[in-house]
C-alpha cells in the first residue's frame, strides 16, 4: 500500500512537471537582414541569416517568434526597409499587427573573402532590438567571426547574436535550453524512473530472480530491497527532473561544443578554460555549433 501511494505521488510530480509551459515568453519578430548594396554574395548570406537567428531564439525557450509567412505578409504590405521601419510610429504599429514584444533588424555590416578559394573568412553583423511598446531601439549588439570555414561562419554569427540578444533582453545569464537539458538528463531520469517502476509489486519475481531469494522464505528482504529500489529511484528521476526544469545548468559552449576556440584579435586557436561568468559567456566564439 506504501508502494502504491509513493508511486502514484510520483507519477503525478513527474507529469505536473512534463506539463511546464513556457508562455508568459516574450514575442519576437526577426526580420530579413540587410545588406551592403551591390554584392550578391552578402545578399545570399543576409538571406539566411534571418532564419538562423530565429532557429536560435526557439532553440533557446526563451522567446517565441513571429511566424515568418505572418511576417512576410507584413513586409510587403508596408513595403519598407529597415530605415522605414525602425521609425517609432511604424514600429509600434507593425509590432502590434504581428503580436510582437520585440522587433529584431538585422544587417550585414561587412564580408571578406578569400582572394584564393573565395571561401568567406571574415562576417560582422549588428543586429537592433525595437521595444514595440515605446517604438525605440532599446538594445544594439554586435558580432565579428573570423577564420571559420564557410559553412559555420553565418551560423556561429547568428548564434552569437541570439545569445547575446537573450542576454540583453532578459537581464539573465543564459541556461541550457530544454533540449540539452534532456540529453543532458534524460538518461538519469529513464533510468530512476525505471528503477521506480520495477520496485512496484507486480515485479517482485524480478527481483527474487536478481538476488537469488526465495519468494515464498525471504517475502520481507525482498520488498526491504524493493523499498530502497523505490526511493533511489524516484530520488533519481527527481533529480534529473529538478535539473531540467528547476535549476538547469548555465551554457558552456567550451563544454557543449568542443574546447577549441578561437581569438579574434591574433586569429590564434587555443583551448578555452571553464566560463566563470556572463560576460566571458557572451565574448566566447566556439568553433563547431552541434545543436
Amino acid at each position: 500500500m506504501v508502494l502504491r501511494k509513493i508511486s502514484s505521488l510520483f507519477l503525478f510530480l513527474m507529469l505536473s512537471l512534463l506539463t511546464i509551459t513556457f508562455a508568459d515568453n516574450k514575442v519576437v519578430a526577426v526580420f530579413p537582414f540587410e545588406c551592403e548594396a551591390g554584392s550578391y554574395r552578402s545578399r545570399r548570406i543576409a538571406s539566411g541569416m534571418g532564419n538562423l537567428l530565429e532557429n536560435y531564439l526557439v532553440q533557446l525557450g526563451t522567446f517565441r517568434v513571429v511566424e515568418r509567412g505572418k511576417l512576410d505578409k507584413i513586409i510587403q504590405e508596408y513595403k519598407l526597409g529597415m530605415a522605414g521601419m525602425l521609425k517609432p510610429e511604424t514600429a509600434k504599429e507593425v509590432g502590434k499587427l504581428l503580436g510582437a514584444d520585440y522587433l529584431v533588424f538585422g544587417r550585414i555590416e561587412h564580408t571578406e573573402y578569400d582572394y584564393r578559394s573565395g571561401n568567406l573568412i571574415n562576417l560582422l553583423v549588428t543586429a537592433r532590438v525595437v521595444d514595440v511598446g515605446t517604438g525605440e531601439i532599446c538594445y544594439s549588439v554586435s558580432d565579428e567571426v573570423n577564420r571559420l570555414n564557410a559553412s559555420n561562419l553565418p551560423r556561429q554569427a547568428a548564434l552569437d547574436l541570439a545569445y547575446k540578444i537573450t542576454s540583453e533582453v532578459t537581464g539573465r545569464t543564459i541556461v541550457l535550453p530544454i533540449s540539452l537539458r534532456w540529453k543532458r538528463y534524460g538518461s538519469v531520469f529513464l533510468s530512476g524512473a525505471a528503477l521506480a517502476v520495477l520496485s512496484l509489486p507486480p515485479f517482485e519475481g524480478i527481483w527474487a530472480y536478481s538476488l537469488g531469494l526465495d519468494p515464498y522464505w525471504d517475502e520481507s528482504t525482498i520488498k526491504a530491497y524493493m523499498t530502497v529500489g523505490m526511493f533511489i529511484g524516484i530520488g533519481t528521476a527527481g533529480y534529473a527532473l529538478y535539473k531540467i526544469y528547476l535549476n538547469p545548468d548555465k551554457y558552456q559552449p567550451n563544454e557543449l561544443l568542443g574546447d577549441i576556440i578561437i581569438d579574434h584579435d591574433s586569429g590564434w586557436m587555443s583551448s578555452m578554460p571553464e566560463i566563470p561568468d556572463k560576460d566571458d559567456l557572451l565574448e566566447v566564439k566556439v568553433l563547431n555549433w552541434r545543436f
